[in-house]
């Protein structure tokens, strides 16, 4: 799925320096140095914003520079963290972007430091200790979780810089037990705490077949957010963790060939039925687990394969190639998520194993001549609306990708002034199509955009907010976008096109 005011202090201070010219840092961005307590820069630093997601990160050069891009142009208060091994991380819960002199003060004071010892007493080497200081509020979101983690030396001794905050602090070894504490971490000080295992709670999934009620061997069961938290199915159908600790735990569920689960007895009434759970692959079973607890069961529905082959223009076969699914009507994947992907091979096959839709959706498959947002040469190609039937696999499907239009034209609001700096997109007319391979652009400073790799045929031109309606919820209403319809050939520019943007 994962803002406060930062606290000044001996672990910490953040002043403003001089580092970087106003004019190199975007409206979004956040840069500056990072220093030790007498003042000196501090390289190898890790600056990351919105802890959970990757690709807002920098490292601090030689001179304790840092300068974090985010390309999220709503983002006006940030998450930020700072670390390095053998340094106390410094947590920023809100921090202003477009800031180019952020200076952080970093030290070695704060730290949980003891020894790892396994039931009998004995030293346990090589433990993953890990501490949570989540879920934090952050300008209308919740962090859910907050990182830091050490593993025990060859004795068994630990020492965790950690910045001072609360903390769940867990470490589990699955043949010896497991430790799990809640734990107030001081500022500038070393708190002792040895970790002492104990036995934890033994935790069954049962995996068993929707349809035929066989059990299903080899599915992936594991706690998210969690490391070293994961089991598989064997022959019988069972998952089984030893020394879990007592918490509330979401569980992701993967199977390579059944593709969908649905839990009869889970608290969420949407994962109760095959029908209702649309979102199996990205909200997990939330599951209490308790001493003496009784195993849960899990039915899982075998996936129908579709496979063919992507071919260019010219139909020659094109490997490298992405294939997507598109919810007719919704504009994104069947799921909602990148989940169901297939690669093509070097004569262009593909295979996507799918799971069932109800009767009255139909998809449609999107040959997507790259990687995820990237195009290399070739516009989309779709296949024909289909219905998913159980059981019955679909083979020999051939996908042309087109040869890539262009559209030109510009944003402007309802008086006809320019709109800076939005993003524009081109999606199938019906939605049939998927947000994830829609070619995109941004608009410059006079509200101009260029989209390139259009697909031919009828496209509608949008301008963000890009407001989605869920299948997992047929009574939501969501606004209309913005849009102007426009009719597109194979390879054709198209210029002087008008979106009125209204938000």
């Amino acid at each position: 799925m994962g803002k406060a005011t930062a606290r000044i202090g001996l672990c910490f201070v953040i002043c403003l320096a001089a580092f970087a010219r106003a004019d190199d840092i975007g409206p979004n961005d956040i840069a500056g140095t990072v220093v030790d307590e007498n003042g000196k820069p501090i390289p190898g630093v890790l600056a990351d914003m919105w802890t959970w997601y990757k690709g807002n990160e920098s490292t601090t050069d030689k001179d304790g520079h840092f300068h974090i891009k985010n390309q999220n142009s709503s983002d006006k208060r940030v998450e930020v963290r700072f670390s390095k091994e053998g340094l106390s991380p410094v947590y920023i819960r809100s921090q202003d972007v477009g800031v180019s002199d952020l200076t952080v003060t970093m030290n070695a004071k704060t730290y949980l430091e003891g020894k790892v010892v396994a039931p009998d007493g004995s030293p346990v080497p090589n433990v993953l200790i890990r501490a949570d200081s989540g879920p934090k509020e952050a300008d209308g979101l919740e962090i859910t979780t907050i990182w830091t983690e050490t593993k025990s030396d060859k004795d068994g001794r630990y020492r965790l810089y950690l910045a001072p905050d609360s903390y769940k602090v867990q470490a589990r070894v699955a043949d010896k037990g497991v430790f799990y504490e809640k734990i107030d971490v001081p500022e500038n000080q070393a708190t002792a705490q040895d970790i002492k295992l104990e036995d934890g709670i033994r935790f069954s999934v049962k995996c068993v077949d929707g349809d035929t009620q066989q059990p299903v061997p080899g599915v992936k069961i594991s706690a998210s957010r969690q490391r070293g938290m994961a089991a598989t199915s064997g022959a019988d159908g069972v998952a089984t963790f030893e020394h879990m600790p007592p918490d509330k735990f979401e569980f992701a569920i993967h199977s390579k060939d059944h593709v969908k689960w649905w839990w009869p007895d889970s608290p969420d009434k949407d994962q109760q039925t095959r029908e209702t759970n649309w979102r199996w692959t990205y909200d997990g079973a939330q599951i209490n687990l308790t001493p003496g607890m009784e195993p849960i069961t899990i039915l899982l529905e075998k996936g129908t394969t579709y496979s063919g082959h992507v071919v260019d223009p010219d139909g020659k076969p094109v490997s490298g190639a992405i294939v997507v699914t598109g919810l007719v009507g919704y504009g994104d994947a069947i799921d909602e998520t990148q989940s169901f992907t297939a690669k093509t091979k070097g004569d262009g096959a593909f295979s996507l194993t799918l799971p069932s839709l109800p009767e009255s959706f139909q998809f449609v498959l999107i040959g997507h001549d790259g990687e995820y947002e990237h195009f290399r040469k070739f516009a989309n190609g779709f296949t024909e609306p289909m219905s998913i039937t159980p059981g019955k696999d679909v083979s020999d499907l051939t996908i042309k990708l087109a040869p890539p239009a262009t559209i030109k034209g510009k944003v402007v609001d309802g008086s006809g002034n320019p709109k800076p700096n939005k993003s524009v997109r081109v999606l199938a007319n019906g939605d049939a199509d998927s947000r994830y391979v829609a070619p995109n652009a941004k608009t410059d400073k006079d509200g101009n955009f260029t989209v390139k790799f259009v697909s031919p045929g009828e496209m509608n031109v949008q301008v963000e907010p890009f407001w989605s309606k869920s299948p997992a919820d047929q009574n939501s209403n969501p606004p209309q976008i913005d849009q102007t319809h426009v009719t597109v050939e194979a390879g054709q520019t198209i210029e002087d096109v008008s979106v009125t943007a209204t938000r």
